[in-house]
């Protein structure tokens, strides 16, 4: 069973185990928001990663943003969905690597039918166009048809190379109209290190924000995902809680960003979980 007590919270998640936490509400500048308090810990099994993440698959396409994990969440929540009967797509605004896994399938057409026959066989159709390797954006055409015949449909919707931590320039994120819900990503194994190795597009972070520390801390982060992305008013996920310290550290963040503005801060470890894909 998930406790809450109000529309805004912050869960974590590790392991075999979820912690949720229970919020307690506070008011700042008239501003109602929720801070950490305690953990009641619920079995893994009882609770889906859409649940975690208080999503109800086919309510409009998720755009996935950030850095840190946002690809294999992408996957993670998509074959759950498909998992479940849904009708269900990956695709990209941006770009994406090519899919090679056995249950995944890449399609670069337009067509309903086409895509509505891999989905018959099982496996999850991943949309776009092949460009040096790598997916693309499919176009205007194919996202039409992904809108109208896939209710689960989750778009990565931002690039960082790979690094635990990004900073967007702006072009990004690419969100089109059609998106209902926007998560930012961020990978806790940027903390404390030097961030010209972990933060994409470090040297703009810098020319915007220029009192950022060259070691990422806490506070770091939490500027990072606000002035990047908190326009956008997502929730963020603060992936890559793999320890106590960098949980314990999580909190700390989340309380930062709730501080800001931010109405849902989830704390998670998708390692840990099993649900790693890249």
């Amino acid at each position: 069973m998930v406790l809450r007590r109000d529309a805004t919270y912050i869960k974590f998640c590790c392991a075999k185990d979820v912690f949720v936490g229970v919020s307690s509400v506070a008011f700042l500048k008239k501003r109602r928001y929720t801070v950490y308090t305690h953990f009641k810990e619920t079995p893994m099994d009882t609770l889906s990663l859409h649940a975690l993440l208080n999503l109800t698959p086919g309510q409009g396409p998720v755009a996935l943003c950030g850095s840190g994990g946002k690809t294999s969440l992408c996957y993670a929540l998509a074959r759950e969905a498909l998992a479940a009967g849904s009708r269900t797509a990956v695709t990209t605004t941006t770009h994406m690597f090519r899919p090679d896994k056995s249950w995944q399938a890449l399609w670069q057409g337009t067509k309903a039918e086409e895509i509505l026959a891999i989905l018959e066989s099982g496996r999850l159709p991943v949309c776009g166009r092949l460009e040096g390797g790598k997916f693309t954006f499919g176009g205007q055409a194919q996202w039409q048809t992904l809108v109208s015949t896939v209710p689960c449909l989750y778009v990565e919707a931002d690039g960082s190379r790979r690094l635990p931590l990004k900073f967007p320039n702006d072009t990004e994120p690419v969100l089109l109209p059609e998106i209902r819900h926007i998560f930012v990503v961020a990978g806790l194994s940027g903390l404390y290190r030097p961030a010209e190795q972990v933060c994409h597009r470090w040297a703009l972070a810098r020319e915007r924000l220029p009192k950022l520390p060259e070691n990422i801390d806490e506070a770091a982060v939490a500027e990072l995902l606000w002035a990047g992305y908190g326009s956008y008013h997502p929730q963020f996920i603060l992936n890559q809680a793999d320890t106590p310290a960098l949980r314990q550290a999580g909190e700390h963040i989340a309380a930062l960003l709730q501080e800001r503005g931010a109405e849902a801060v989830y704390i998670l470890s998708l390692k840990e979980m099993g649900l790693h894909y890249v």
